[in-house]
């Protein structure tokens, strides 16, 4: 925990694990060690540690329930047998979990997922890395043989691109503005993705016109779909943003494989080695599907004019809405709102598949924000290899 809470908190920087003891990294409070370190000069977040049980905490901890990480393990008890019974020391701790912020854990837990390598956490499917747990063979050809209808709707994005705020608006916009679907049901549930555990939704079932989601390339899409031709709205983002969305994604959750160093992700980012392989891929091939009835709108458009961004969407998809509708729907799906909404920001999901300790779902919802964790360097290796990706594309996007 000394090597990995540091390096959580420094998105992945590795100088601080490098150049520094772990027992002056993350120092014991009650050593007196602790007393030489300066730790009221740390800037926050400051961390510790402790083998205290929980009975021996201080008044200072009681008053302000800082966060906690505990780590429990039978069969490394030795740790405990200068501080009394790993029994009272385990019983304490978990008795108290309401009452103070801690987060638990195994060693066990941690062990698994570190072990976890691409082989155990991916399948590949079309050329593509797809999450094994969600993309099962039953899923997939589920979604092979799924029937589509003209009136269909299909949400197209690339991972961390606004597939959750797609999946906020259309709906509003097909109940023109009534809030008990987004309010009462899951978004995976409410707009369902087809290529993951679809079939358990009964969808056939479902009055048209019907609402999907899916991140499958252009190249992966089913001979159904191809034939029926179903309205798409395909959401683009600067890849820069998915990036860096997608690295904090993958820090958060239980069943991706673990980023690395933003630098190494970096390079799995834009070599495609991810789920759903490459972005380039997947918005190129998407705008030369020009012979299917699409609508292209980027993440940018939204966050400029949100507003207008309903209105095309509405118009799009032959729904009638007057300026109170449109302005209603807009407000709630301004990002701060949209992101109370359990519906919508996977509190619901437990933490061991998604630790919102770790990142939030729905962060900030911003434009930009690659600008605050891209080095020079590699902003300027991103910018060489968008050139070159990109440089035959013909359409104009908001953020070049």
């Amino acid at each position: 925990m000394q090597e990995i809470v540091p390096l959580i908190i420094s998105q992945g920087d590795p100088e601080l694990v490098d150049t520094v003891p772990n027992w002056d990294r993350v120092p014991w409070l009650e050593e007196t060690r602790a007393c030489d370190l300066n730790l009221d000069q740390r800037p926050s977040p400051r961390v510790f540690i402790t083998h205290f049980k929980y009975d021996m905490m201080s008044t200072g901890f009681f008053k302000v329930k800082p966060r906690i990480h505990i780590c429990n393990d039978l069969f490394s008890s030795l740790i405990f047998v200068v501080f009394g019974s790993w029994f009272d020391h385990v019983k304490g701790w978990l008795s108290v979990g309401e009452q103070q912020h801690i987060m638990y854990i195994s060693y066990e837990q941690m062990i698994l997922v570190a072990d976890m390598a691409e082989e155990d956490l991916y399948i590949v499917y079309k050329g593509v890395h797809l999450i094994k747990q969600t993309h099962t063979p039953e899923s997939l050809k589920y979604y092979d043989e799924f029937s589509f209808r003209p009136d269909d709707i299909l949400i197209v994005t690339y991972p961390k691109s606004g597939t959750v705020w797609m999946q906020e608006i259309v709906p509003l916009i097909l109940s023109q503005g009534d809030p008990v679907v987004v309010d009462t049901v899951p978004n995976w549930s409410r707009v369902p993705w087809l290529e993951s555990r679809a079939f358990i939704h009964n969808l056939d079932q479902r009055p048209s016109p019907r609402v999907f989601t899916t991140h499958f390339q252009y190249n992966m899409m089913s001979t159904g779909f191809l034939k029926v031709k179903p309205r798409v709205i395909y959401v683009m983002r600067n890849p820069r943003d998915v990036f860096t969305s997608y690295s904090h994604f993958s820090r958060m959750t239980s069943y991706l494989v673990s980023p690395g160093t933003q630098t190494e992700f970096l390079n799995k980012f834009l070599d495609g080695k991810v789920i759903f392989g490459s972005w380039f891929d997947h918005v190129k091939g998407w705008l030369s599907a020009t012979e299917q009835h699409i609508m292209y709108i980027s993440y940018e458009e939204m966050i400029l004019d949100l507003e207008a961004s309903v209105t095309r969407m509405a118009q799009f998809l032959d729904t009638p809405l007057d300026s109170e509708m449109i302005r209603k729907i807009t407000d709630r799906c301004v990002f701060k709102n949209m992101k109370k909404n359990k519906m919508s920001n996977y509190s619901l999901m437990p933490s061991t598949m998604m630790d919102q300790n770790v990142s939030e779902f729905l962060r900030k919802g911003i434009a930009g924000d690659w600008k605050n964790h891209l080095t020079a360097a590699e902003a300027e290796y991103f910018d060489e290899f968008y050139r070159k990706q990109m440089q035959d594309v013909k359409y104009t996007f908001v953020w070049d």
